[in-house]
């Protein structure tokens, strides 16, 4: 077979076409980017708090996270909008696009005061877990602010699922790189306080994190609302209550957002178990986190674009183009996992290390580099749960994936703490965490390869 030859089929077979590479990369690529620029933004924020203690650290990340938990659902709401667009769009009805945003909107004024009002609860799983002292008091700071820092993000995910479904993924991403960009400095100078002023630690991280997010929400916000996308998509005129829209958006986002909530509640819970061993293992599951979360995070992107891209498909009734979609976006994910895989096994202890610290502890870095290296084992199987779990929701099978995610990461959390109560070591409960990856990878693929996701449709006929 002669060289030239062997391109063109290669280019026929992943790269040409529906659902070829060259219709989901440039939708992927900046959502990987934006991704990453918020990994960036939380490794940033986690790496000057270890400068001042892993107990700090181990806050933050505990803090949080259950602050997230907070958010999660209603980002799972919005998650929807994305897919319901482009089935619209794929569907040549570009002005329901745009009412889809309008309705994205309505239902984020109407949740975002919900937020702070959740931090009395916070206090009392906390506590329930057998958090106390000082961490718990970290833990309830860092929640607090972080409450409010979370509103610009509900915002943000507004627009950016509506720029995705369009395909506009590269607003999406210069967005992102503006509030990273502004959150360095910015974090840097509340967090440490600069040498002029007292610093403010966990405090300043989240406000730094609000603050910067408005200028996400200012930036995707005046492209929305911009004369062309006001022709072309009605973004004005869909600024109006559309009860039968609101309703089919809540039909495919509520699941959507019960699985996100009770998924994050299940690691939650999973997180604050595994800390409640004592220091030394909140300390290296924190460190080993903040190191996963470069192979998790950017990867989120790449399967909101296969979502959006298999959904498009099959508003135009073309369910083979959806699947090719997502095989493409395995290829790429499983490309990136792999060297992720690669550079836990070969440099685990360099960078477990680098959130040492000038107060950081020896035995938390060495189990850290231990459990960095047991990464490797899930990060495929973590891939293909995002790929096959992307299309999926794309295509409206929402329920399935809420029913999985709830039983594998509820069963982690408590599997875990009952671990914690019996006398596992860390490395032990480790492996719980790395046993159910490889198993909801796995659940998913199976029912992306048999089930009735094909014939599904998110919008009316």
């Amino acid at each position: 077979m002669h060289f030239p030859l062997f391109i063109r089929r290669l280019a026929g077979r992943h790269w040409d076409g529906p659902g070829g590479l060259a219709e989901l990369l440039p939708i992927a690529l900046p959502m990987v980017v934006s991704s990453a620029s918020d990994t960036l933004m939380l490794f940033w924020d986690r790496w000057l708090l270890s400068q001042r203690g892993m107990l700090e650290m181990a806050a933050a990340f505990s803090g949080g996270l259950t602050s997230f938990l907070t958010a999660c659902f209603f980002l799972g709401v919005l998650g929807a909008a994305t897919p319901l667009a482009s089935q619209y769009l794929g569907a040549g009805r570009p002005e329901r696009a745009g009412a889809v945003l309008g309705q994205s909107l309505f239902f984020t004024c109407l949740v975002a005061p919900l937020l702070p009002l959740s931090a009395p609860l916070a206090g009392l799983l906390f506590r329930a877990f057998g958090h106390e002292g000082e961490l718990l008091r970290l833990e309830l700071d860092y929640y607090f602010w972080m409450s409010f820092a979370h509103i610009p993000m509900l915002f943000k995910a507004s627009f950016g699922a509506f720029f995705t479904a369009l395909g506009r993924t590269r607003l999406v991403m210069g967005a992102s790189l503006g509030v990273a960009l502004l959150n360095v400095p910015l974090a840097w100078l509340l967090i440490t306080g600069g040498g002029l002023f007292s610093s403010l630690g966990l405090k300043g991280a989240a406000i730094a994190t609000g603050c910067a997010g408005m200028l996400g929400v200012a930036l995707l916000a005046s492209q929305a609302f911009s004369p062309a996308c006001r022709r072309e998509f009605g973004t004005v005129s869909g600024l109006r209550w559309d009860g039968e829209l609101m309703r089919r958006l809540l039909r495919y986002g509520l699941p959507g957002g019960a699985e996100f909530l009770l998924m994050m509640a299940g690691f939650n819970g999973f997180i604050l178990a595994f800390q409640s061993a004592g220091v030394l293992s909140a300390a290296a599951v924190t460190i080993c986190f903040n190191w996963e979360l470069l192979a998790f995070l950017p990867m989120t992107g790449l399967q909101i674009a296969v979502s959006s891209v298999s959904a498009r498909c099959l508003g135009a009734d073309d369910p083979a183009s959806a699947e090719r979609a997502a095989f493409n976006g395995l290829r790429v994910a499983w490309s990136y996992s792999a060297f992720m895989a690669v550079l836990f096994l070969i440099f685990a202890p360099q960078l477990a290390a680098v959130f040492a610290g000038q107060k950081g502890s020896i035995e938390a870095v060495s189990l850290a580099s231990d459990m960095l290296r047991l990464c490797a084992i899930y990060l495929l199987a973590d891939s293909a749960h995002l790929i096959f779990g992307g299309v999926l929701k794309g295509a409206g099978d929402v329920r399935f994936t809420l029913v999985t995610s709830a039983l594998i990461f509820w069963g982690l959390a408590g599997l875990t703490l009952l671990g914690v109560h019996l006398g596992y070591g860390p490395l032990a409960l480790w492996s719980l965490f790395i046993v159910s990856m490889l198993i909801l990878g796995t659940v998913l693929y199976l029912r992306f390869r048999l089930g009735p996701w094909r014939s599904l449709r998110m919008i009316e006929e």
